[in-house]
């Protein structure tokens, strides 16, 4: 090739650069957002999500809503127990009664838990602590409505504990049917432990 064709030649390369450089300037921007932009992403719906998160609440809340209705019924069963203990304070002990107006001790509280709750419980003190979860005094702390145990030398005793270290018993032909403390004289001395009819 000649000077002249070689002369010649240059503004063809370089319209033919410009050309090429033009054409990419005019592709660069699309080439850039596809480069800049991953690829667009399946949108996630906050619905199945939110209706999640709302059904876990609900949930919940029917949990605890009868957890609070269990206990309310659980207290008001040992309320009934309680009040209707009291309500026979001055009766009179009769062995071998067992109710409505005289009462031997585990004639008592056999008396008392089936007016209360419509509960059978055994006409024997030794009976009813092995029918009921029973445990031994210190082992965990009763609740008004427990069943109160005492045995000593074959002797045996059972009368409904109503809180604060009090019970109601039918203690005996003197005293009939009377409140006294649990952990104090001839009680404290024989005191077992309780028994959970109540749960």
């Amino acid at each position: 090739m000649n000077r002249r064709d070689r002369r010649s030649s240059r503004p063809i390369m370089l319209v033919g650069a410009a050309g090429v450089l033009a054409a990419f300037a005019v592709a660069a921007p699309a080439l850039a957002q596809d480069w800049v932009q991953p690829a667009a992403m399946p949108e996630v719906s906050a619905s199945p999500v939110a209706g999640a998160v709302a059904e876990a609440e609900a949930q919940a809340q029917a949990e605890a809503q009868a957890a609070a209705e269990a206990a309310a019924a659980k207290q008001s069963q040992l309320d009934a127990v309680v009040n209707l203990a009291y309500a026979q304070v001055g009766d009179a002990y009769v062995y071998g009664a067992a109710g409505p107006d005289a009462f031997d001790c585990s004639g008592f509280t056999m008396w008392v838990y089936q007016q209360a709750l419509g509960v059978s419980l055994p006409h024997n003190t030794h009976a009813q602590w092995n029918a009921v979860d029973s445990w031994y005094a210190g082992e965990r702390e009763p609740q008004p409505g427990d069943l109160v145990f005492f045995f000593a030398n074959g002797a045996d005793h059972v009368g409904i504990y109503v809180g604060d270290g009090m019970m109601v018993h039918a203690a005996n032909p003197r005293t009939g049917v009377t409140v006294d403390p649990v952990n104090s004289g001839y009680w404290a001395n024989h005191l077992t432990g309780y028994g959970r009819v109540v749960h």
